[in-house]
């Protein structure tokens, strides 16, 4: 059952290209051959005593955002040129749901979508200026993804956590910038609107480790994980200039496959509340490399900017996570 509703999850990512999809086989073939592995095991050896019993976790958390700058004005333009450059947004909601279950004693299963959404980053420049315009900008992103993963069980002892995993990861990204002006004198407004979008997909690596802290109390995890995601990145831009003598308007639009590399990691203290239930206090850090493209030195009239290099994405920040097992 929540196998099919991760699925239904990830289903509503836009369709793929033939590249996509050839990526995506590649991905599920490793987790077929990584899920098939416990029937090549001896019997014999496996645990008949092993808890598997379903989990879900919950996670929530507050992520500062270092990413490179994705928006600039020409500094020569007179109607838009004192806008200061903007991040793709300013600090993020993290939000996630784990869905799990051990599969025998050294085998397991995990599914999970996480999402962060940034608040908007705004520049605002007043007269007086060259052209006695009122000039803002806003920046914003919003990025989800979904794993699904295998997991094995590592440790050599029932004290010391480690779980090593592989699986697929799914990436949609989407960041929208806009600016504006409005000239006094001439009683005219110019808006422009950017609407950049990733879809990507990929494998990606990674493990897990726990350590406790004492004879039955909290215990210090962490994780680090790697994912490499292919894809196209779609950009729909329009601008219109009205009011004043001559007013105008225009869109256009271009593609371009993606690479994108991640990186992510986490250290926590985890806690037991009750049978079966855990909580989680902890840190965590994410990189995306090259994920968006910028719009450099836009400029007012028929909206000419330039197509930027891919700029990297950063957020990091404190979380708190909830563990519930269920079933038997």
């Amino acid at each position: 059952m929540q196998s099919n509703q991760f699925v239904e999850t990830v289903c509503q990512f836009r369709p793929f290209s033939f590249r996509f999809r050839k990526l995506a086989t590649s991905s599920l073939f490793v987790i077929a051959a990584l899920w098939a592995a416990p029937l090549w095991s001896n019997p014999v050896t496996q645990n008949l005593a092993t808890d598997r019993s379903a989990y879900v976790t919950v996670i929530g958390g507050r992520l500062g955002n270092a990413s490179d700058t994705t928006f600039s004005a020409d500094p020569t333009d007179a109607k838009i040129g004192n806008l200061t450059p903007l991040k793709p947004g300013t600090d993020a909601n993290f939000a996630a749901i784990t869905l799990g279950e051990r599969i025998d004693a050294q085998w397991d299963w995990k599914a999970s979508v996480q999402s962060r959404f940034t608040e908007d980053a705004t520049s605002f420049a007043a007269p007086p200026n060259d052209e006695n315009t009122d000039q803002w900008a806003s920046n914003s992103l919003r990025l989800t993804t979904g794993d699904f993963e295998l997991g094995y069980d590592a440790a050599a002892s029932q004290s010391y956590g480690l779980r090593l995993f592989a699986g697929a990861r799914v990436l949609r990204a989407k960041n929208d910038i806009s600016y504006r002006y409005q000239d006094l004198d001439d009683d005219k407004v110019g808006s422009y609107i950017h609407q950049n979008e990733v879809n990507a997909i990929g494998p990606r690596l990674g493990l897990t480790a726990s350590t406790p802290l004492g004879q039955g109390g909290p215990r210090f995890v962490s994780s680090l994980s790697k994912s490499v995601v292919f894809g196209k990145f779609n950009s729909q831009y329009e601008h219109s200039e009205s009011g004043g003598e001559d007013p105008s308007n225009g869109s256009g639009s271009y593609f371009q496959d993606k690479k994108v590399t991640n990186a992510e990691a986490s250290v926590g203290i985890q806690f037991d509340l009750a049978p079966g239930a855990m909580f989680e206090i902890g840190y965590r850090a994410e990189t995306w490399q090259g994920l968006l493209n910028s719009v450099d030195n836009a400029q007012s009239g028929d909206g000419t900017f330039t197509q930027g290099g891919a700029t990297d994405v950063n957020f990091q920040g404190p979380y708190l996570a909830l563990t519930w097992k269920f079933g038997s």
